[in-house]
């Protein structure tokens, strides 16, 4: 049988993937409040300066209920990115980056796919 590509949508991102699509449709749809939620706030993170923080906070928590949500850290990287870009001060920027790639790193030994 061929290998068969599903795609699907959230908050106008379109994911893709093959023959894990029955696990990673429950995975999002387990977790797609959280997802919505902290993709909006990393969006709107110029509106207020909390957004960044709160989105950090969702995703902390959940890692703590699920710490094999792969695209938790990748959202925590973006995050980290972000905290870096607009830090002031050289070696948080660095810190920031490095936390954001070790996020990232995480997220792939999960999910090689992520």
């Amino acid at each position: 049988m061929p290998d068969i590509l599903f795609y699907f949508s959230f908050d106008s991102k379109f994911y893709k993937n093959s023959n894990s699509y029955r696990e990673k449709i429950g995975e999002f749809m387990k977790h797609e409040k959280i997802f919505q939620k902290v993709r909006r706030l990393i969006d709107e993170r110029e509106v207020t300066d909390e957004n960044l923080e709160t989105a950090r906070d969702e995703l902390f928590a959940m890692v703590e209920e699920d710490s094999e949500c792969d695209w938790a850290y990748g959202l925590l990287s973006e995050i980290n990115y972000w905290f870096g870009e607009y830090s002031d001060d050289a070696e948080d920027k660095l810190a920031f980056f490095d936390e954001g790639a070790e996020c990232g790193k995480t997220g792939v030994e999960i999910n090689a796919d992520s």
